[in-house]
């Protein structure tokens, strides 16, 4: 009976921590409420670093209740992956938009990009958590807010923060030659993406192996607590491969649309803190030594650095045809 309580009275604990941080936060007289999301998810940033360094027994007895009682199923290489973006890369983010906002500065291209990434994370970790061995608990009810607040952010900073006017069409060579270049590794990186998604969709008793992927990504077979490799790769199906599909198409066209800078801060977003989870899981020393990747693994660092740094590629790619000006916009 207390195990069954204990989670409740965590919950509760969780809610009351929040809400006294949004009080004191409130204070600060900031007339933009990310702001304030932006503090608070900074200090339960701080949480998910301890949670992480407690998993990998770097302290202890710090939220060793909680992982066993709260939320099980961030005891594990996944959960701690998460936890420990959450703690390091996100609480930059949070950082950054804190100060682009008390300085009067455009938040847009950071928020987009955060907001991808935690709703990415958020996905996974949900449907992971509801097809795993954990049963959702009362401390579940936490990742609320990381639901709502991003998805709200996001949808504020597409409608609501100004747009910049920018020169979208190139005849530069140079450009031209980057564009083809980038357009090749597009063409790689959705190859990898469909083989990823197909290899983790088929049934992993029908010797189905999509360019090695099972051979060379030996997590996809891992679904201790639950299976996050596999949902990662379907997502990747389902929303990612549009988006470099439709970014390929417009690297090979002079036309570059203003939308293309937020689908590209969309998937660069969200496969910075995917891809992070992916290599973390593969090298973590709680994950089970067969499921482990080599770090000599060619195959696997070709593959997943390609999709990680080819929309940042892009990226930078587009922010050299805005103006100096236009750059403050963004």
């Amino acid at each position: 009976k207390t195990a069954k309580v204990r989670p409740f009275w965590m919950m509760a604990s969780g809610f009351l921590i929040l809400v006294s941080v949004v009080a004191g936060v409130a204070k600060l007289y900031i007339n933009d409420w990310v702001c304030y999301g932006a503090v608070l998810f900074a200090f339960t940033a701080v949480i998910d670093l301890i949670i992480t360094l407690e998993f990998n027994g770097v302290i202890r007895n710090f939220m060793s209740e909680y992982l066993k009682l709260g939320e099980p199923y961030l005891a594990s290489s996944w959960g701690s992956a998460i936890a420990l973006f959450d703690g390091i890369g996100f609480y930059f983010m949070y950082l950054g938009l804190v100060h682009l906002i008390s300085n009067g500065k455009s938040w847009r291209s950071l928020g987009i990009y955060w907001g991808a990434g935690i709703i990415n994370s958020m996905i996974v970790l949900i449907l992971g958590i509801f097809t795993g061995k954990h049963s959702p608990t009362f401390c579940t009810f936490l990742n609320i807010p990381y639901v709502i607040f991003p998805m709200v952010a996001l949808l504020r900073a597409f409608k609501q923060e100004k747009r910049p006017s920018w020169n979208t069409s190139s005849t530069s060579i140079p450009l031209k030659a980057v564009d083809l270049t980038i357009a090749v590794a597009l063409a790689g990186c959705i190859c990898i993406t469909l083989a990823k998604g197909f290899t983790a969709l088929a049934p992993m008793n029908a010797n189905v192996d999509f360019l090695g992927f099972v051979e060379h990504e030996k997590s996809f077979l891992f679904d201790d607590p639950a299976p996050f490799p596999i949902i990662q790769a379907i997502v990747y199906l389902l929303y990612i491969v549009p988006v470099q599909a439709l970014s390929l198409y417009y690297c090979l066209s002079s036309h570059k649309p203003q939308f293309l800078w937020e689908i590209t801060l969309v998937h660069a977003g969200v496969m910075i803190q995917a891809q992070f989870s992916v290599i973390g899981l593969a090298f973590d020393p709680q994950t089970p030594l067969e499921f482990q990747t080599s770090w000599m693994a060619a195959h696997f660092w070709l593959y997943n650095l390609l999709i990680l740094v080819v929309p940042h590629v892009l990226l930078w790619r587009l922010l050299k045809q805005h103006s100096s000006t236009d750059r403050k916009a963004l």
